[in-house]
């Protein structure tokens, strides 16, 4: 079974395209988000028809439940100005969404499971029991053995980060999707992971190029703070 996940989308609808064209050069079995689908980018509305229309499904992220429930869920990072413009955009997310794409958002599991012959595999945003827990390359084994005891699974897909990696502990598998929208490292290029169950895992992380300039028109014409092109990485 071949699967690819899309990490942190934030509503930049031309990286998702792209991303997509990409991984329909060699078809696979199926596509799951790993939450935040929505938050900071100018397409949210187009995003979630998107998704919907290609079948894919996947679970809630952090920003994905402040923009369903309206409720003050933690958003962004206090070492910057992320919070701020993450309240601000999942406001105006919220305010251009109708009841039926916030309820597609909401209807988003927390986690989800898929079985392959005898391999198992959850993805959920963040941490198997949170949202905000982040799972980065530096956490030590304990933490990922700990995550593997709540989730039970043989590869555990998340995100949240915005920053792609895979290890192999304890001979289960933690692999970071990355973001499409909204890369957390030293490369714009959306992320997109794909991870083939034969008995074992094969991961693979690919980066794909798009039209920036597109989605900086859109943030300027969706009137949104001139932050968010930054941390889009379409500065």
């Amino acid at each position: 079974m071949k699967l690819a996940f899309l990490g942190d989308i934030h509503g930049n609808l031309a990286a998702l395209e792209a991303v997509l064209r990409e991984v329909r050069k060699k078809p696979v079995d199926a596509i799951f988000h790993v939450g935040d689908v929505v938050g900071y980018g100018p397409h949210p509305r187009e995003v979630i028809d998107l998704l919907r229309r290609e079948g894919i499904e996947g679970v809630r992220g952090n920003h994905d439940d402040r923009v369903a429930t309206g409720f003050p869920v933690p958003v962004g990072d206090a070492t910057d100005d992320s919070i701020e413009l993450a309240t601000v955009t999942c406001r105006w997310t919220r305010e251009r969404l109708g009841p039926e794409e916030l309820n597609w958002i909401a209807r988003q599991p927390f986690i989800r499971t898929l079985s392959s012959g005898r391999m198992t595999l959850a993805i959920f945003h963040a941490h198997p029991i949170d949202m905000l827990t982040k799972a980065h390359e530096a956490r030590g084994d304990d933490f990922f053995h700990e995550m593997a005891s709540y989730t039970g699974a043989d590869v555990n897909v998340f995100a949240h980060t915005h920053r792609p990696f895979w290890r192999v502990v304890g001979g289960r598998w933690f692999v970071n999707a990355g973001s499409v929208g909204f890369p957390g490292d030293d490369n714009p290029n959306p992320a997109v992971v794909q991870v083939e169950l034969n008995g074992g895992a094969a991961v693979r992380i690919q980066r794909v190029d798009y039209d920036r300039a597109r989605t900086a028109t859109a943030v300027h014409a969706a009137g949104l703070p001139a932050g968010i092109l930054r941390l889009l990485g379409t500065a």
